[in-house]
């Protein structure tokens, strides 16, 4: 069974790493996949990060990592919009049949916010 994990001397895996699986078998001769995904919080850089496929009674393999992660940066139209008072229809969870969806007529004053969402990072990820 191949079980990637980091080398010994360098601890657990961090949290903003999972690997999955985290334990397989591996058949020999055939190929053994695995997913490393990177999911930190905060910016981060993932360079010089290795981790470690242990296959028990055999080899092991030492794998870098490298990749890095930013806040993204995105401008807001507007932060904050007073709807007035709305209806929050009860919880239906649990099996209860689905009500069916509220009508406003089209002339009732509707009022229509439009939130614009702007990309004002200069790199693009691809």
């Amino acid at each position: 069974a191949g079980t990637p994990q980091p080398p010994a001397d360098s601890g657990a895996v961090p949290p903003f790493i999972t690997i999955t699986p985290a334990q397989g078998i591996a058949t020999q001769g055939a190929k053994t996949s695995f997913d490393v995904t990177y999911h930190p919080l905060q910016p981060h850089l993932l360079d010089g990060t290795l981790i470690q496929c242990q296959i028990p009674g055999g080899r092991s393999y030492t794998i870098e990592l490298t990749g890095r992660s930013s806040r993204p940066l995105v401008e807001f139209s507007f932060h904050h919009h007073d709807f007035g008072p709305c209806f929050v229809r009860p919880d239906i969870s649990g099996g209860s049949p689905s009500l069916p969806p509220i009508e406003h007529p089209a002339d009732e004053g509707a009022v229509t916010k439009e939130l614009v969402i702007t990309n004002k990072d200069e790199e693009q990820d691809g």
